[in-house]
């Protein structure tokens, strides 16, 4: 009867934290979330918050201002109103959500930007 428990437990759990993942385009993860979760994430689109900067082309999202922990923002692609916003009010960096979908090349996780979370 315990056995049975605890597997019923497990399943539920398992299920349940599957479930709030495969879902994270609702919800706005934080870039540990993204670091940690990249194998079950690439290629899904999500909403990441966190600490915007850029120079030049290169654009980041940290976890937050002063933190190491980082993905690479691809922003060519998003609608020109965003990229304009990011660079007229985030250069020097500013606190966002933005939405894109993931993908990775060399360890690298990219997020490749379909826009700003207003």
């Amino acid at each position: 009867m315990n056995n049975l428990k605890i597997i019923s437990t497990v399943l539920l759990i398992t299920f349940f934290s599957f479930f709030n993942i495969s879902n994270a385009k609702s919800e706005t993860l934080q870039v540990s979330d993204v670091l940690l979760d990249v194998d079950i994430l690439r290629n899904k689109e999500v909403n990441v918050r966190g600490f915007f900067m850029s120079l030049g082309t290169l654009a980041y999202i940290y976890e937050q201002a002063g933190s190491m922990n980082f993905i690479m923002v691809e922003t060519k692609n998003a609608p020109r109103e965003d990229r304009k916003y990011l660079l007229k009010n985030c250069g020097g960096g500013c606190t966002i959500i933005l939405n894109g979908k993931l993908s990775e090349s060399f360890g690298l996780i990219t997020l490749n930007l379909n826009g700003i979370i207003k």
